[in-house]
């Protein structure tokens, strides 16, 4: 999991919140963005007007006034957007929030930094499902009277919708074969390869082969999965062991 220092308001944050408390006006709060920049210790980022490194931006989806001074949003990193796939991936070492002053348009509001070797990464978009990341954010808005949110949920599917998505392709796809392996040669020799045909024909080779040992373990050595194709793939395992039965749960692949 990946381990964030405590947020921090920007100065032009700091200026937009106290002018919010001056003027009894409301805060409107209108994305998020990630980036990869590095930075040294005790570096001063509340005067940053930008993310060092900036990679991608997002719509919150979720806000939640905590107490007083501080509100709960919540948003999702994915590496795929309508019509926009990331096709490198990066650590997430810095995110910001963005909001509207009605003076100056956006602004970068509050940052948090990542703890060095602590970040999560985000591959670039595969074009089977993507990969998210929830992030929940803890900012300050002090006694603003209202805190808005603009909102687009449309764009990506949220946490809980991929993954249910994703457990649904799993479980329709998910194909269970039992195949018995034999070997003939002498130690350290082994030819117990085999071909396993599948069932249901994949539409990638990207599927994934689970395997579960059946009975004695002696000598069986290591199982391999290897020259995987959209219709079958190739077993065998590397110990002396004359045979050995392996369960197969084959997954993914969009079936």
């Amino acid at each position: 999991m990946a381990k964030f220092k405590e947020a921090v308001l920007t100065r032009k944050g700091i200026a937009l919140l106290a002018k919010a408390q001056a003027e009894h006006k409301s805060i409107t709060f209108t994305g998020a963005v990630t980036g990869n920049g590095d930075y040294e210790d005790g570096e001063d980022i509340s005067s940053r007007t930008s993310l060092k490194s900036e990679q991608q931006t997002f719509a919150p989806t979720l806000i939640r006034r905590q107490n007083e001074t501080n509100v709960y949003v919540h948003f999702t990193i994915t590496n795929y957007q309508e019509g926009d796939a990331l096709e490198h991936g990066y650590y997430v070492t810095e995110i910001g929030l963005i909001a509207n002053d009605p003076d100056e348009g956006e602004i970068l509001y509050g940052i948090a930094i990542g703890e060095p070797g602590k970040c999560d990464y985000l591959p670039a978009y595969d074009s089977l499902l993507p990969a998210v990341i929830g992030v929940d954010f803890l900012i300050e808005v002090g006694n603003a009277d209202q805190v808005n949110i603009v909102t687009d949920l449309s764009a990506y599917a949220t946490h809980e919708e991929v993954e249910e998505l994703k457990t649904l392709v799993d479980e329709l796809s998910l194909e269970i074969h039992e195949v018995n392996l034999t070997n003939s040669n002498d130690f350290y020799f082994n030819n117990s390869a085999k071909t396993v045909a599948l069932s249901a024909m994949r539409s990638t080779t990207d599927y994934r082969v689970d395997t579960e040992i059946q009975g004695n373990t002696i000598n069986v050595g290591d199982i391999v999965v290897y020259d995987k194709q959209m219709n079958g793939f190739k077993i065998a395992y590397t110990g002396s062991a004359a045979s050995v039965t392996v369960k197969c749960y084959i997954s993914g692949g969009a079936a």
